[in-house]
C-alpha cells in the first residue's frame, strides 16, 4: 500500500471511539477532500482535519447526539 498521510472514515471512527456515519457527516459538513460519488465516497482525512474533528468531538460535546434543536434535516 503507498504511503499515506491521509485517513480514511474508518480509521479515524476508530482511533476516536466514534461511529463512522459521525465521521461522514463532519467531513461533508467541512468540505473534506474526497474521491468517489454518492455511497462510495473515500474521504482523505489529513492530519489539519483530524485534529479539528478531534476538538469538534471532545468528551461532552457530542453535538451528533443533539440534532433534535438542530435546523438541518
Amino acid at each position: 500500500m503507498e504511503n499515506q498521510n491521509w485517513k480514511t472514515v474508518k480509521q479515524v471512527a476508530q482511533e476516536n471511539n466514534c461511529n463512522e456515519r459521525t465521521v461522514q457527516k463532519w467531513c461533508t459538513a467541512n468540505d473534506v477532500p474526497y474521491s468517489g460519488n454518492g455511497f462510495r465516497k473515500e474521504w482523505k482525512i489529513f492530519p489539519e482535519h483530524e485534529k479539528a474533528f478531534k476538538e469538534r468531538e471532545r468528551p461532552g460535546r457530542r453535538w451528533h447526539k443533539e440534532v433534535s434543536h438542530s435546523t438541518a434535516s
